[in-house]
């Protein structure tokens, strides 16, 4: 399960080779939470983005971040319901906040508690840090679309299933989807795994923050395709490979005049298992 750092930053690093296993092996996608469960990622996303007024660019930029994330099975909250709390921790380089001249590197940390199912799905969150509403929005429209939700049963490599979303905008219904499939069984990093290729689309609101004096809304449309690699016998993802292309319409409000921007974006998202720890 990709989780809200995917929205921000992610890393992959390829370490091991892959070794085919027999095509004709059934398995069962599931994740496997057990109390005490500590899984230690490491992802850096690289990205670029153009802001366009009209036909001209009127700013280009280009980052590259890294980030550690920490996963913590805390309980069950029923027989299937796991409730894990995350942090994620990444430095940025920002100006001073006294002297602009200045150069400051600043760590930032931000938690969440996820509740989970065995089949993947997201059933609720919270931050523990953090009362951004907007961007809890935003994640909440992603854990919707943008997750995979495991088929029930045994599966052969080959098989394939499509997640559709119904996203409700004013004036109109849209919808979201993406489909996935089992490409082959592999040995990757020490573990059987699953690779599932995906690909499709994602359609997520932006609503006006409170205390945001621009009133910044608008939608971003989002093309992804990506490699997943999923240990399917210890229940956890292993690495994650994923490409974004956002294709953003924003509206701001500057001395009560509404302006509208495009945001031009790509990501290359990658995301992989450094420590996994039972205590």
């Amino acid at each position: 399960m990709k989780k809200i750092t995917a929205i921000v930053f992610i890393f992959f690093v390829p370490l091991t080779l892959n070794f085919c296993s027999p095509g004709n092996k059934k398995i069962t996608l599931r994740f496997k939470y057990n109390p005490g469960l500590h899984l230690t990622y490491k992802q850096i996303s690289k990205r670029t983005v153009k802001i366009l007024k009209g036909d001209s660019i009127i700013k280009k930029d280009s980052h590259s971040y890294t980030m550690k994330i920490q996963q913590e099975v805390q309980r069950f909250l029923d027989d299937s319901t796991a409730e894990v709390l995350e942090q994620d921790s990444w430095q940025t380089i920002e100006p001073n906040k006294k002297d602009s001249s200045l150069i400051d590197t600043v760590q930032n940390i931000r938690k969440l508690i996820l509740q989970v199912l065995p089949n993947g799905k997201v059933i609720n969150f919270k931050f523990v840090n953090d009362d951004d509403i907007t961007l809890a929005n935003y994640i909440k429209n992603y854990y919707e679309q943008g997750l995979p939700v495991f088929p029930v049963g045994e599966k052969l490599p080959g098989y394939s299933w499509t997640q559709s979303t119904r996203i409700m905008l004013p004036g109109k219904n849209l919808e979201a989807s993406t489909t996935y499939t089992i490409k082959s069984l592999v040995r990757e990093a020490g573990y059987d795994c699953a690779v599932i290729e995906y690909q499709g689309n994602m359609l997520i609101p932006i609503e006006p923050a409170p205390n945001d004096s621009t009133r910044r809304s608008g939608i971003d449309r989002i093309k992804t395709n990506g490699l997943l690699y999923f240990a399917y016998k210890e229940g956890i993802v292993i690495s994650q490979q994923e490409h974004w292309v956002i294709d953003g319409d924003r509206n701001k409000t500057l001395n009560g005049k509404t302006e509208h921007y495009k945001l031009a974006m790509n990501y290359d998202i990658d995301y992989t298992l450094i420590k996994k720890e039972q205590i």
